[in-house]
């Protein structure tokens, strides 16, 4: 497995990461997102108007309080900072909002 095709290590509340892939016990909403659902993700954010922006802010602030903007016109989002149930949460939003960027995923 290359390392492009490996999991992202999850990272838990505390900023620490789990080091591996997901337990049989583990839902799919916590389990690591892999590089391909990352990219699928910051393609589909890069896709949405403002509104949709705005809701991914929100998102983001809602699980993460201590995830703060660039300045008050900018939000830069690194994924790598951001802890699985929040991935998760934007994944579920932007593919209900642009599900276009997903139906390669199932095609396969």
């Amino acid at each position: 497995m290359s390392e492009r095709e490996k999991p992202y290590t999850s990272v838990g509340a505390d900023g620490r990461g789990d080091g591996g892939d997901p337990s049989p016990s583990q839902t799919p909403d916590s389990r690591p997102m892999t590089y391909q659902e990352l990219r699928n993700l910051s393609f589909g954010i890069n896709m949405l108007t403002g509104e949709g922006l705005g809701r991914v802010v929100d998102i983001i602030q809602t699980h993460q309080p201590s995830y703060r903007a660039v300045n008050d016109n900018e939000f830069e989002i690194d994924f790598e900072k951001l802890n699985t149930t929040t991935l998760r949460a934007l994944e579920k939003f932007v593919r209900s909002l642009v599900p276009s960027v997903y139906e390669e995923d199932t095609q396969h």
